[in-house]
């Protein structure tokens, strides 16, 4: 009889490690749309990229002219994490190895915390961790947030290191630690802070509440554990609050817009982590998508059932106050993250969708809300048969997804590699004007690569024009070409008249993507006339084009 409970517990201990290094290989997998090409474009990436070669060069290159047009921000913004760690890349390796070890950070770093919270919640139940991988690539990190990417990463190893030292937080130690973990947050993006915080406090009330009921607690210690863990969390998070605030009321609000509750809907079945670059490839990720909606929603009925209406032992279904009291007795701790789950899903069909500076506030909380969501379903206790078909279609679904990107990826790459070489005929330093052509709005920042390995001006860099990155215009020492505080994506026309007089700050290089249109509006026709006379072609490739200006020449 020992010899078979010994032999039994050697087989779980190797069916758990083989599991383990399985799971490893499932994270490689998942990453080769971006290991597979030399660079991953999605849409605010290449500025990131870009930006983040600019901080190198002025804190420590030879920054030439790169200080009258470019400063950094004094305010302390909420998006620096991404670029922090891209600039400290970018020290020791190419820009497009820099960007691809951010991105291999991110893909590891979401399943493996994801995957770090599931053990610590049920140590003994995490085989549904595998459903976070669908959400590696969602649609806003096909945007290029990465900071607000990163930022759920840190979201995660948060309410893990809580939940873990729950009952041992008033040692100055864990306190410091939370500090660190909440400021972390706060730097990598406010929307994930400002939700940490609420899930934070959620958990303290819904913990509280569970002691006083199930257990002896008189009021007074209810209370008194409830104030001890409140002082905790105000502790550490003081300063991060401070500066959320501060930043909160520096920013216009009136700007408000909302999406109609059809959509919100439809995004939610479509679970929306597909890019939308074409309707074919759209098409082709919305039958993965909506299989993994319906998938979703059947574990979370097995849940329900498995969990509150599962036939008792006496083999009668519960009904009427026997239903209420098998409820009550079945819930648990870990509910609290479908109760988590239910207020991001409230919150997502209320709040708008554009807030002063801020957007996409649906999408990031319908993102929110499904890792929520996957958490609750990951801990629950169910049928070992249907958590392996769980498995089983989640990772059906993300291969044939992980495809789709890899095509797309395949495409952008190339785009991209045209606009890199051409950056190999620009002088360091220059200005570069970019002129974009192409019909594709996924292309609208793809100019931004020509600048990611060397210095130089690129007229085109929509977080200067903002003031929650770190680094703006520099209004005080920009030359004529950008006078009367006019962006280059407000009126180019402005520069090109520009152009022919040699003053400081002359157009070195013209940079066009895409093919012009054949009818060309006033500014076109007058940049085509600057253009015959004042610069000649310097590269050329199906893409793109490079003008040089004349006068560097001479």
């Amino acid at each position: 009889m020992k010899g078979k409970n010994l032999f039994n517990g050697f087989t779980k201990k190797n069916i758990r490690k083989a599991e383990s290094y399985f799971f490893l290989l499932v994270i490689v997998f998942n990453m080769l749309p971006v290991l597979s090409v030399r660079f991953f474009p999605t849409l605010d990436g290449p500025v990131h990229l870009y930006n983040s070669n600019l901080i190198t060069n002025l804190l420590f290159g030879n920054n030439g002219n790169l200080a009258h047009f470019f400063t950094f921000n004094n305010e302390p913004v909420p998006n620096w994490t991404g670029h922090f760690l891209l600039s400290l890349f970018n020290l020791f390796l190419p820009a497009f190895l820099a960007e691809k070890m951010l991105l291999i950070l991110y893909l590891t770093g979401l399943p493996f915390f994801f995957r770090r919270l599931i053990k610590t919640i049920s140590p003994e139940n995490y085989f549904l961790c595998y459903l976070i991988f669908p959400f590696t690539y969602s649609y806003l990190f096909f945007q290029g947030f990465y900071n607000f990417s990163l930022s759920i990463i840190f979201l995660l190893i948060t309410l893990n290191y809580w939940i873990k030292h729950d009952g041992h937080l008033l040692s100055m130690k864990r306190i410091s630690g939370l500090f660190l973990l909440l400021t972390l947050i706060y730097f990598s993006h406010i929307f994930i802070f400002e939700l940490c915080l609420i899930l934070i406090t959620l958990n303290i009330l819904v913990n509280v509440i569970s002691r006083f009921i199930n257990s002896s607690e008189s009021v007074k210690e209810a209370l008194l554990a409830l104030l001890k863990k409140c002082c905790v969390i105000i502790l550490s998070a003081f300063i991060p609050m401070v500066l959320s605030i501060r930043y909160l009321l520096s920013r216009p609000f009136e700007l408000k817009t909302f999406v109609d509750n059809t959509q919100l809907i439809a995004w939610l079945k479509n679970i929306r982590p597909y890019v939308t670059l074409d309707i074919l490839a759209k098409q082709e990720e919305e039958i993965y998508t909506k299989i993994l909606f319906y998938f979703i929603v059947l574990v979370f009925l097995m849940a329900i059932y498995c969990r509150f209406f599962k036939v008792t032992f006496s083999g009668k279904i519960p009904f009427g106050k026997r239903c209420i009291d098998t409820i009550k007795s079945r819930l648990r701790i870990s509910d609290f993250w479908l109760l988590s789950a239910m207020l991001i899903l409230f919150l997502y069909f209320i709040l708008p969708d554009t807030f002063g500076s801020g957007s996409y506030i649906s999408a990031r909380l319908e993102l929110i809300f499904y890792i929520l969501l996957i958490i609750w379903l990951s801990v629950q206790l169910l049928p070992k048969w249907f958590t392996l078909l769980s498995v089983i279609v989640v990772l059906f679904c993300n291969f044939n997804l992980d495809k789709c990107y890899m095509a797309t990826a395949q495409k952008l790459n190339l785009t991209a590699i045209s606009c890199y070489n051409a950056s190999g005929f620009i002088t360091p330093n220059s200005i570069v004007l970019p002129i974009n052509y192409s019909d594709d709005w996924y292309y609208c920042h793809l100019s931004n690569y020509l600048g990611i390995d060397k210095p130089m001006v690129i007229l085109e860099n929509y977080e200067c024009g903002k003031d929650y990155f770190p680094l703006k215009w520099n209004r005080n020492s920009m030359p004529l070409i950008i006078a009367e505080n006019v962006m280059p994506e407000q009126s180019c026309c402005k520069y090109w008249l520009n152009i022919v007089k040699g003053a400081p700050g002359a157009i070195d290089y013209i940079f066009e993507l895409g093919r012009r249109n054949e009818k060309l509006d006033s500014c076109d026709i007058a940049l085509k006339e600057i253009m015959l006379r004042d610069y000649r072609l310097v590269y050329q490739s199906e893409c793109c084009k490079l003008f040089e200006n004349k006068l560097k020449l001479k």
